[in-house]
């Protein structure tokens, strides 16, 4: 089963306790334009309501949005004779950090070293092991994961050359890795969508579709809303085989080498597995006709 990798959408979460919900919305454009074939026939416009009439019934609610504070502004990075690179650049499960110095810092027979006490520091702090690469460089790699939606400051600890004198750098980072995030890619607007789309999301943790449905419906041009079905995604693939077809989809804490998954859910009387990081959307009714129907998240 091959399947498209795309880049993952950002969801931001919020700097306090970390909160499974989105930062913004953020709006999986389906652009459907519903055309007359998908339902009786389209609904002419009404100019005004008849005196006596009754009043039409009111709107579905919006999804509702939780209610984020400000995040502080991030403080200005320091690199003073040495430099940090992270690889890959944005974080993830797998980063490691590299420190290159601008003059040497240890003695050329102590490259390949792997000493107990890491030039770099992180807070909070993460296992890991340091090895010097050069006289000049060498990089930390986690033996653990990076926690999700956390903020990272990274700092030297004093150090002393070859020599013996303190080596005169400063490091002043911080880094953050995503919070929630689809990783999968919207579809392309369609102009005759059928009016029960369907649609499959996966996210870079597990999920809870009962959690997910407040915050989830479908909304067109107008302002009409409709209300969204979500349901767990279930697969004839055992979730070591899923995954493996589709690394780029799996959760947050599976992408690092050596990571085991759990013990899956119970399969479903068809005898297909349950995939805890993603979800089936549809809508509870088949959408009428109308301009730019999506789904909103």
């Amino acid at each position: 089963m091959n399947r498209r990798t795309p880049d993952p959408i950002q969801i931001q979460m919020p700097r306090r306790a970390r909160s499974p919900w989105p930062r913004r919305i953020l709006t999986l454009v389906l652009a459907v334009a519903l055309t007359p074939a998908c339902s009786r026939g389209p609904t002419p416009p009404a100019p005004g309501r008849a005196a006596g009439a009754p009043a039409p019934p009111p709107a579905p609610p919006e999804p509702r949005t939780p209610h984020l504070d400000p995040a502080p502004p991030a403080p200005v990075p320091i690199e003073e004779g040495v430099h940090l690179i992270l690889a890959p650049d944005r974080p993830e499960p797998t980063t490691t950090f590299e420190l290159r110095f601008d003059s040497p810092v240890i003695a050329p027979d102590r490259v390949g070293e792997t000493p107990a006490e890491s030039p770099l520091l992180l807070d909070p702090p993460l296992r890991g092991s340091w090895t010097w690469l050069s006289t000049r460089s060498g990089v930390f790699a986690p033996e653990e994961p990076l926690r999700m939606a956390q903020r990272y400051a990274l700092s030297l600890a004093p150090i002393k050359d070859a020599a013996g004198k303190p080596v005169a750098a400063r490091l002043d980072r911080r880094i953050e890795t995503p919070g929630l995030e689809i990783l999968t890619r919207p579809p392309q607007p369609e102009t005759n969508a059928v009016a029960r789309p369907h649609f499959v999301i996966h996210f870079n943790a597990d999920v809870d579709p009962a959690a997910l449905e407040p915050y989830i419906a479908f909304a067109d041009a107008s302002g009409r809303v409709a209300p969204a079905s979500l349901e767990r995604l279930t697969s004839y693939y055992a979730l070591d085989g899923y995954y493996a077809d589709a690394p780029a989809l799996a959760p947050w804490h599976l992408r690092f080498p050596g990571a085991q998954i759990p013990e899956e859910a119970p399969r479903s009387p068809d005898g297909r597995t349950p995939v805890p990081n993603a979800i089936q959307v549809r809508p509870v009714a088949p959408l009428p006709p109308g301009q730019g129907w999506r789904l909103i998240l």
